[in-house]
């Protein structure tokens, strides 16, 4: 369930951004492929990665993760 989440609020956070997952993946040192296969629910990030999402993003690990549903940081 919790990775669902993630797949979805991904596409969703980075959308909301304008970024393409070319784009996105040049950010963080990734392929788009890789991009893909997070958004598709294929696999996950490493957990730097997903605290680097977080900072792209403003929000939190726990967000992105679906732990939780407040996206902003306090």
């Amino acid at each position: 369930m919790i990775q669902i989440k993630f797949a979805e609020r991904l596409r969703e956070l980075r959308e909301a951004a304008g970024l393409r997952k070319c784009n996105l993946a040049r950010m963080i040192h990734v392929s788009p492929p890789a991009i893909s296969q997070w958004e598709s629910d294929w696999c996950r990030p490493s957990f730097d990665t997903l605290a680097i999402l977080a900072e792209i993003f403003h929000t939190t690990t726990d967000y992105l993760i679906g732990v939780s549903n407040e996206r902003s940081r306090i």
